[in-house]
């Protein structure tokens, strides 16, 4: 006779590990040993041992206004579809009643056994960690936040590409950007100053790994750089400035500079993008300290302080 899928639930398994663990002395030890190994022989794809739930909360506010104000949810509900897997966007946009919501997925699955090596002894005396871990049962719960980005969800659309094939980061990418009639988002944020007609995300240095990890689009007036309004740039045009590690190689992370006629732009990870007006001279020259930024220009020394989220210039003093 088949088994069904399913047809065995996971209590009876343990139901029998825990009677076997309690009764499975002297004369009924072989007999109980025998149960145990015939439960244990059925295939496990005929076994429920992952459950499921799920939890969604709404915020009629954006991210930064929600957590500004420690706003609590406006609503809160099951998810639609209970199981969250590898298969779903855990980030993205979604439009509910003519409104779009930038939302984030987080999950965290729980096991009867979790622990390995000398903090897990005390699993021995339970008779369910005698079980393989594919068959005990293990529970995942996901909790999908919803911040509001716009009223308009009547004309909230992707942003647009003119690069017709893209890699799979590149699609991450542009799916992180919409628009709606009036303004342009990167993720849950209203790009300042965008203009949706002619916004146009771009990916001018796929060829270079260690400038992938930043987002640039334009429209008529502007080019973005993670969301940072700049003035128009020719990125054809970047003269990319060789930066000297003068500390321990371990101890130096180099930032990315380029020279943009009179200026240079600055990207570090974690900092802001910035553009630093005339320092682009033809004495141009940059070093790094462990975290410290200097670069020489028209004979004078320069820190670019990145301590905090925007990078500042500060002059230093003749040696």
């Amino acid at each position: 006779m088949k088994i069904a899928p399913n047809a065995i639930p996971h209590t009876l398994i343990h139901h029998t590990v825990r009677k076997c663990a309690i009764r499975c002395t002297g004369e009924n030890f072989i007999a109980c040993l025998i149960l145990l190994c015939c439960t244990l022989w059925f295939p496990v794809s005929v076994q429920a041992f992952e459950t499921f739930s799920c939890k969604e909360t709404w915020f009629d506010a954006t991210l930064k206004e929600s957590i500004d104000s420690n706003r609590q949810p406006d609503r809160e509900q099951n998810c639609p579809v209970r199981k969250i897997d590898a298969s779903m966007e855990n980030t993205g946009y979604r439009v509910m009643d003519d409104r779009a919501y930038w939302f984030s997925t987080s999950s965290n699955r729980r096991s009867p056994c979790p622990g390995v090596g000398v903090g897990a002894l005390g699993q021995i005396f339970n008779p369910v960690c005698w079980l393989p871990s594919k068959l005990q049962v293990h529970h995942t719960h996901a909790e999908r936040s919803f911040w509001l980005v716009s009223n308009d969800g009547a004309n909230f659309q992707v942003a647009r590409s003119n690069q017709t094939t893209l890699t799979p980061a590149q699609k991450t990418q542009l799916n992180n950007y919409a628009m709606d009639r009036s303004s342009v988002y990167l993720r849950s944020s209203k790009i300042k100053d965008a203009d949706p007609e002619s916004f146009e995300v771009i990916f001018p240095f796929s060829d270079d790994d260690s400038l992938q990890q930043y987002s640039l689009a334009t429209d008529r007036n502007h080019l973005f750089i993670d969301g940072w309004a700049f003035p128009k740039i020719d990125l054809a045009q970047i003269e990319w400035v060789n930066i000297t590690c003068t500390d321990e190689p371990y101890k130096c992370r180099t930032p990315i500079i380029g020279k943009v006629g009179n200026d240079i732009l600055f990207f570090d990870n974690g900092a802001r993008p910035r553009l630093f007006p005339n320092l682009g001279t033809p004495d141009l020259t940059c070093s790094r300290r462990e975290y410290e930024n200097y670069c020489i220009s028209n004979g004078k020394r320069y820190l670019i302080d990145r301590r905090f989220e925007e990078p500042s210039l500060v002059a230093q003093p003749k040696d």
